[in-house]
């Protein structure tokens, strides 16, 4: 494949939808509620346990249609996916192949049985072979002595079936503002090339950028915030961050959104939930303001889906909360987490209305009309920056009626059991920011592109024309 030289990215009021997969409410735990919060009461109200689910909705089943490149937007472990665990050894790994062919249909889409077929062992195996060091030589791929020479080499690797992922990834943008040369070669996942760069460097989702570190010149410089930089000790800076992998002068990025615009990456992973039948995780850090601005998007998702099988899952996320950890102790930091995680469990109208709340009092609204522009402007707020403390929490667990509910209680008791496998799904998708959604296991994208990627699953319902 030849190289390509560059020079130069309210108060929303739905019920919770039914239909729960069982695997994840299995890795969540056992204390979920799905009835209703009743309004506070003046007089005292002893435990209630949760009123029983309600039979799921059906509705319209429709064929999923490909996902379409939208107009651009304004800016928990494997039990949660339903896999099973695999047979140990590379060989048992890659003779499932053929069993997996309804996966990787979902996963890449592809319209023949043998494109699948032949991709699928890749992807199962790249679970086994992820623990493997890598051992890629970038030179394979540049055949010729002088491809990719004087500037930096980058391969991109990429899925020809998820029409949103785009190839162009942020990283390039950051090359040409800064006038740094490079050449960057595209392959397919679905190649022979492809193939091996998916298994040996134990990539989890598409596109992937991998940069040769040996082509990178002292002299090339980046503009950050804090000045003039080199771009390997900025790339470094990412990687000494989590969002990038660095090992034997081969870096490996997914897309950092250094652009500032909505991207959507397609995730090499068993799929969960179904055509017809959605899981949408929800990963959250309530004082990154990011998320706080998102949170409108979410609030109408969860009331758009009400009545259809689409279940919302809050996965807390620590990403700008433990810079708060100088001031405050980690208990106080997480509270308001803990809280809004026990609160998704109920129907989404309760939902909607303690997340609100919450931002609320930490974004200093003064009225209803305010809300959206304040959470807009987090950081104007004279409580930006100073965490909820319990007895503020449980107040709004009071005004929203979920103080005294059984579930909630029992929730609040064994909250690690829902943290603890959030944090895992994230690092186990490379998911290092916040706001971030996840569609079926399959789909990760922000909160504004959510709604594109959860009608491809919907089929041809009013909501989604």
């Amino acid at each position: 494949m030849p190289a390509e030289k560059n020079g130069e990215s309210g108060k929303a009021l739905p019920k919770k939808a039914a239909g729960q997969n069982q695997d994840l409410k299995k890795a969540l735990g056992s204390g979920k509620s799905q009835a209703k919060a009743q309004p506070k009461q003046k007089a005292a109200k002893p435990l209630e346990k949760p009123k029983e689910k309600k039979p799921a909705l059906e509705k319209p089943k429709g064929k999923k249609p490909s996902l379409e490149k939208p107009a651009e937007v304004k800016a928990l472990p494997d039990e949660h996916m339903g896999m099973k665990a695999l047979p140990e050894g590379k060989k048992a790994l890659l003779t499932q192949g053929k069993a997996k062919q309804g996966f990787l249909a979902k996963i890449l889409g592809q319209k023949t049985a043998v494109a699948a077929i032949a991709v699928c062992a890749v992807v199962i195996a790249a679970v086994f072979i992820a623990l493997q060091p890598p051992n890629v030589d970038v030179d394979d791929f540049w055949p010729t002595s002088g491809d990719g020479e004087d500037s930096v080499r980058m391969i991109v690797v990429y899925s020809e079936a998820c029409q949103n992922c785009e190839q162009d990834s942020s990283l390039e943008t950051l090359f040409r503002e800064n006038n740094i040369p490079y050449t960057a070669k595209r392959i397919s996942g679905m190649g022979e090339d492809g193939t091996k760069l998916i298994l040996e460097l134990g990539l989890t989702k598409l596109p992937a950028y991998i940069i040769d570190g040996r082509s990178l010149k002292d002299e090339w410089k980046v503009n950050t915030k804090s000045g003039l930089a080199s771009l390997k000790d900025t790339l470094l800076f990412y990687v000494n961050r989590g969002q990038a992998k660095y090992k034997q002068e081969v870096f490996v990025f997914y897309e950092l959104n250094l652009d500032k615009k909505i991207h959507v990456n397609l995730l090499l992973n068993e799929p969960c939930g179904s055509e017809g039948n959605v899981i949408v995780t929800y990963f959250a850090d309530p004082y990154d303001p990011a998320t706080i601005a998102s949170s409108a998007d979410m609030q109408t998702l969860r009331k758009m889906f009400q009545g259809y099988n689409v279940e919302f899952v809050y996965g807390y996320l620590p990403t700008v909360s433990p810079s708060m950890e100088a001031m405050y102790t980690k208990d106080t930091i997480e509270t308001a987490a803990k809280h809004l995680t026990c609160a998704s469990t109920f129907d989404a109208e309760t939902f909607n209305d303690f997340e609100q709340r919450v931002y609320n009092r930490y974004c200093s609204v003064p009225d209803a009309n305010s809300y959206y522009d304040r959470i807009y402007n987090c950081q104007d707020s004279n409580r930006f920056g100073q965490p909820l403390n319990g007895d503020e929490v449980m107040a709004i667990a009071e005004e929203t009626g979920l103080k005294d509910d059984f579930g909630y209680g029992l929730c609040l008791y064994s909250y690690k059991e829902r943290f603890d496998p959030a944090r895992a799904l994230a690092e186990k998708w490379s998911i290092y920011k916040t706001p971030s959604v996840v569609v079926n296991c399959t789909y990760e994208t922000h909160p504004g592109l959510a709604r594109e990627v959860i009608c491809s699953y919907l089929g041809d319902i009013v909501i989604c024309r």
